[in-house]
């Protein structure tokens, strides 16, 4: 069993306000309230559609005692600590990790004991959370999309969502589909 916990977010949000603005063509400030709303939503929808992390994080993985693992988040980029039943493991040479790759492989990031690891639950803190330019650029597309439509957002002749075909190949690469 693998138990994923949210600890920090690290980073922000993969598009700012500004560039909104500046992607909308827009030059005043009547409206900046819209945007971190619809900016969250469109990125919650890409973590969603695609199982990756977009904004930077610690999150902590327990999982009981085992031969290896894959971290059940991506990317995952770099691994803070090991703790064995809550005590921390400082010796590094009694496991492998391997990270994720960033648009890449492998996916998954891969943590092994070796020989002489203790047994008990295992407590990994890592760091996850990158948001390439295609998933940027879908964020940014997407909230001008509800930006244009946010007076007549209801189905109707002004009405005009992307399809798939169009805007969401920009998360196809990177979404990776199964696990956990």
């Amino acid at each position: 069993m693998v138990e994923t916990t949210l600890i920090e977010v690290t980073g922000s949000e993969p598009v700012s306000v500004e560039e909104m603005k500046i992607f909308c063509h827009i030059d005043n400030d009547e409206e900046d309230d819209l945007f971190p709303t619809m900016i969250k939503a469109a990125r919650q929808y890409a973590e969603h559609y695609t199982g990756r992390k977009l904004i930077k994080a610690t999150y902590e993985v327990k999982f009981d005692d085992c031969n290896w693992t894959p971290i059940p988040l991506t990317p995952c980029l770099e691994l803070l600590s090991v703790k064995v039943d809550g005590e921390e493991i400082t010796d590094n040479s009694l496991w492998l990790y391997t990270p994720s790759a960033v648009g890449g492989e492998p996916v998954f990031a891969v943590f092994k004991p070796l020989d002489g690891f203790p047994n008990g639950v295992i407590t990994l803190q890592v760091s996850a959370g990158y948001c390439t330019e295609a998933e940027k650029q879908w964020i940014m597309v997407r909230v001008n999309n509800w930006y244009e439509q946010r007076a007549t957002f209801g189905i109707g002749p002004n009405f005009h969502e992307f399809h798939h075909d169009f805007i969401d190949a920009l998360l196809d690469t990177t979404a990776h589909y199964g696990g956990f």
